[in-house]
C-alpha cells in the first residue's frame, strides 16, 4: 500500500500546481466581473468546505522512520 501512495505523489504535485495556475486566473477573472468583495466571500466558502472535508480524514499508511 505504501508503495501505491508513493507511486500517486507526482501526481499529487501536477494537479495541485495545475490548479494553483488555473485557479489563480479564473480568480482574476471572477473578481473582474464580480468585484472583490464577492470573491472574497467565495474564497471563505471554499476553505470553509475544504476544511471541513478535511478534518475527519485520517492516515492509513504507516510511517516511516
Amino acid at each position: 500500500m505504501v508503495a501505491q501512495a508513493a507511486a500517486l505523489v507526482p501526481w499529487a504535485w501536477g494537479i495541485n500546481g495545475f490548479c494553483a495556475v488555473i485557479g489563480t486566473a479564473v480568480a482574476v477573472l471572477l473578481g473582474m466581473a464580480c468585484g472583490g468583495t464577492a470573491m472574497l466571500v467565495r474564497a471563505t466558502l471554499c476553505d470553509g468546505i475544504a476544511l471541513v472535508v478535511m478534518l475527519p480524514q485520517t492516515t492509513p499508511l504507516p510511517v516511516e522512520e
